[in-house]
C-alpha cells in the first residue's frame, strides 16, 4: 500500500519513529546480504506472568499490564509522550508512543506501513552516488489487521546491526484511539531472543484497553470546568490572603526508616518556601537593580522554592521564582539549577519563561550546550500559573469544598503544559484535615498530602516511599549536620 508524502511528512514531524532507528542499525560496511534466522508465529504460546497492578497513560486513557519485573520509564517533550518498558534482564525494550497527526483519514494500517517503509529505509543500499538501490532489512511479516481490544495494525521487520552485533527484530503494533490521535508500541530486540520475546511483547499488549476518546475527553471537560470554578471571581484581596504574612517554611524530603528513627532516615532533599506582593523584576533582583525596565517595576505576587538535594557525593541546588499579575493575564518564572560533583566544574542549567494572555515562550540551557526556546500551546481553558500551582494546596483547601478538580500547567520536567488532577477529601478517621491526592501529569503516579484545616503542610507522600514534611530550620540543620551532609 502507497502512502502519499504528506503522510510521510506528517509522521516524522511528530516523532512517530525516534530519530535514532538509523544510527542504531547502520548499513553492513562489507555490502554483504545476510538473511533472516527467525520466523513469526502466527499464534506465540509463550506463557506471561503479568503484572497484578495496571500501568495506564492516561493521555490516550489506555491501561494496560506488564510483564511481573519490568519497569516503566516516562518521558514527555514536544506534546509527545513516550514510554519505555525495560525487562530485568533488558533483553527486549517496547516504546510507547503517542502521535496526533493533522490527517484524521489515517487508518492504523496506514500508520502501521509508513513505520514499516520507515525503519526499512534506514538501513539503506545505496549505490556510490547516494541513490537508493534497496534495503538490508527484510520483512517478517507485512502490516495487517490484529483484533485486540480494539482494532490495530502490526508488522514485523528484520534489520541488520553491525558486524560485531546481532542482526535486531522490529515489532510494531499500533491502534487508532482519536480522530488524529493514535497509540503504538514499537518492539526491538536482537534476533536471537525473538523466539521467545514475540510471545511476551503480543501477550502485553493484548491486556492494552482504551476509554472512548469522547468519553475520555467529556471526563477532562468535567474535572476542567471545576477547577476553573474556584478561580471564578478570586480578588486581589483573596489572593493576598493566599500569601499570608510573606513568612518562609522549611520542608525537609526522607525516606522513613524502618526503626522509625531519625537517625535511620535517608536524607533526600530539604526546601524553603516564600510567598509575597512584588514585583517582576523580583524574579531576578541582581539583574534588574538600579535598571529594571517598566516591565520589571509590575506589581504582582510572587513564590520562591529555594532547595538542595543530595545523591550519593552529588550535590544539587536549585532557586524556582515564579510571578503573576493580578489580572492573571501574565506570568513569568526563573528557574537556576546546579549540579555539583566532588571535582570538576559545576553543570549548570536555567529555565526562563513567560506568558501573555495564551502565548507561552519557554527557553533553556546548560552551560554544556546552547539554548533552546519552545512555545507551548494552551488548549482551551483551565490554564492555571506557575504561581497558582506551588500555591494550589492552600487555593483548595481554603475552598473547603470535596471533589475532584483539574488543572492545565506547564510541567518543567515534561517540557509541556499537561493535565493534573487533584482529588480532595476530608478523612473519616482525621476530622478537620484535607486530604489532596494530586497526580501532576496524567501518566504520573499520585502523589498524598495532609493539610490541617488552615491549609498548612502535615505530610506529603511520594509514590517511591519518600515523604515530604515541615520543619523548624534550627531543626533540620541539625540532623543534616549530624548525618555530615552539606547545609553551607
Amino acid at each position: 500500500m502507497m502512502i502519499p508524502r504528506s503522510a510521510s511528512l506528517v509522521l516524522a514531524g511528530v516523532g512517530l519513529l525516534l530519530a535514532n532507528i538509523a544510527s542504531a542499525q547502520p548499513k553492513r560496511p562489507d555490502g554483504r546480504r545476510e538473511l533472516p534466522q527467525v520466523k513469526v508465529a502466527d499464534a506465540p504460546t509463550t506463557t506471561v506472568e503479568m503484572a497484578d497492578d495496571p500501568f495506564a497513560l492516561d493521555t490516550v486513557g489506555m491501561s494496560i499490564r506488564l510483564p511481573v519485573g519490568a519497569r516503566a520509564e516516562t518521558t514527555s517533550f514536544g506534546g509527545q509522550t513516550s514510554v519505555q518498558v525495560i525487562p530485568p534482564d533488558s533483553t527486549w525494550l517496547i516504546r510507547i508512543q503517542t502521535p496526533r497527526v493533522p490527517n484524521k483519514t489515517m487508518s492504523a494500517l496506514e500508520v502501521a506501513t509508513e513505520a514499516m517503509n520507515q525503519l526499512l529505509a534506514s538501513v539503506s543500499v545505496e549505490d556510490q552516488k547516494g541513490g537508493v538501490l534497496g534495503t538490508f532489512g527484510q520483512v517478517l511479516k507485512e502490516p495487517h489487521e490484529v483484533n485486540l481490544s480494539q482494532k490495530a495494525a502490526r508488522f514485523y521487520v528484520w534489520l541488520p546491526n553491525s558486524a560485531k552485533s546481532s542482526a535486531v527484530v522490529r515489532g510494531y503494533t499500533v491502534f487508532k484511539t482519536g480522530p488524529d490521535q493514535f497509540c503504538a508500541f514499537d518492539l526491538t530486540t536482537a534476533e536471537p531472543e525473538f523466539g521467545r520475546v514475540q510471545g511476551i511483547y503480543e501477550a502485553t499488549i493484548a491486556t492494552a484497553t482504551f476509554t472512548d476518546s469522547i468519553e475520555l475527553s467529556e471526563s477532562r471537560g468535567k474535572l476542567v470546568k471545576a477547577g476553573l470554578g474556584l478561580f471564578k471571581g478570586l480578588s486581589d484581596k483573596e489572593y493576598r490572603e493566599l500569601i499570608g504574612d510573606g513568612a518562609e517554611r522549611w520542608e525537609r524530603l526522607y525516606r522513613p526508616s524502618k526503626t522509625g528513627a531519625v537517625n535511620d532516615d535517608e536524607e533526600i532533599a530539604y526546601r524553603r518556601i516564600r510567598a509575597w506582593v512584588g514585583k517582576r523584576g523580583d524574579l531576578d533582583p541582581e539583574r534588574t537593580k538600579g535598571t529594571g525596565t517598566a516591565a520589571d517595576k509590575r506589581v504582582g505576587y510572587l513564590v520562591q522554592m529555594d532547595a538542595r538535594g543530595v545523591d550519593g557525593r552529588t550535590v544539587i541546588d536549585s532557586r524556582a521564582v515564579y510571578f503573576m499579575s493580578p489580572d492573571r493575564s501574565e506570568e513569568a518564572w526563573v528557574v537556576r539549577n546546579a549540579l555539583k560533583e566532588p571535582k570538576g566544574e559545576p553543570l549548570v542549567s536555567s529555565e526562563i519563561g513567560g506568558r501573555t494572555g495564551e502565548s507561552v515562550s519557554v527557553t533553556t540551557s546548560t552551560s554544556a550546550t546552547p539554548s533552546q526556546t519552545i512555545r507551548p500551546l494552551i488548549q482551551g481553558q483551565g490554564y492555571i500559573s506557575g504561581f497558582e500551582s506551588v500555591m494550589l494546596p492552600r487555593l483548595l483547601t481554603r475552598a473547603a469544598t470535596p471533589g475532584e478538580y483539574g488543572f492545565y500547567a506547564y510541567q518543567s520536567k515534561a517540557g509541556m503544559i499537561r493535565l493534573r488532577r487533584d482529588v480532595v477529601e476530608q478523612p473519616a478517621d482525621r476530622p478537620g484535615v484535607w486530604k489532596i491526592t494530586s497526580k501532576l501529569g496524567e501518566d504520573q503516579k499520585p502523589q498524598v498530602a495532609y493539610y490541617t484545616a488552615e491549609g498548612k503542610l502535615i505530610r506529603t507522600e511520594l509514590p517511591d516511599g519518600s515523604v515530604w514534611e515541615p520543619i523548624e530550620l534550627d531543626r533540620l540543620v541539625q540532623i543534616w549536620r549530624n548525618k555530615g551532609l552539606p547545609t553551607d
